[in-house]
C-alpha cells in the first residue's frame, strides 16, 4: 500500500521564513497516489491539485517515499509581486508525515529564473525574464490531512 491513501484532502498552513518573513500561506489540497511509481511495488507517484490563499491555484506531482514526500509543481498567483513579480511559479515541497494525519512541511516557489538560466533549465521550462524580482518564497508549515 501506498504510504499515504489513496485519494485524500489536505489543509496546510505556513509562514516565509527567508524572503517575506512572517507572511502567511494557506491552502486546501486534493491528494490522489492511485497512480503506481513502479508496478506490483507499494509506493506511488501522487498528483494534488490545491487553492491557496492570495487567489492562488495550482498542481503538483509527488513521490512518497516512506514518511517522506517530494513534489515539484506549477501555480499561478497573484501573491508578493515585491518577491515574486510572476504570476506563473513553480513550487518545489519536501513533507515529513510525524503521524497519519499531520507533516511538517517545507516548500518553495519561484519563477526559475535563477537556476534554470545557471542550470541551462532555461531551453526547457518558461521561467520570469531577468529583469523581474525573484526572491523566491520558503516556507514552513504545518499539513492535516483526512
Amino acid at each position: 500500500m501506498p504510504t499515504i491513501a489513496s485519494a485524500e484532502w489536505a489543509a496546510g498552513y505556513g509562514w516565509d521564513v527567508l524572503h517575506d518573513r512572517g507572511a502567511g500561506y494557506g491552502e486546501l489540497r486534493y491528494i490522489d497516489t492511485t497512480t503506481p511509481f513502479f508496478h506490483d511495488t507499494d509506493y506511488a507517484l501522487g498528483w494534488s491539485a490545491f487553492l491557496g490563499t492570495r487567489n492562488t491555484v495550482g498542481v503538483e506531482l509527488f513521490y512518497p517515499y516512506k514518511k517522506w514526500e517530494i513534489g515539484f509543481g506549477v501555480e499561478y498567483s497573484d501573491e508578493g509581486e515585491d518577491v515574486v513579480e510572476t504570476a506563473w511559479k513553480y513550487e518545489v515541497r519536501v513533507g515529513y508525515l510525524m503521524t497519519e494525519q499531520w507533516s511538517v512541511q517545507w516548500f518553495h516557489k519561484s519563477n526559475c529564473r535563477d537556476i534554470c538560466s545557471k542550470t541551462g533549465l532555461d531551453n526547457i521550462l518558461p521561467h520570469g525574464p531577468d529583469d523581474k524580482s525573484n526572491r523566491g518564497f520558503n516556507y514552513v508549515g504545518l499539513m492535516y490531512r483526512w
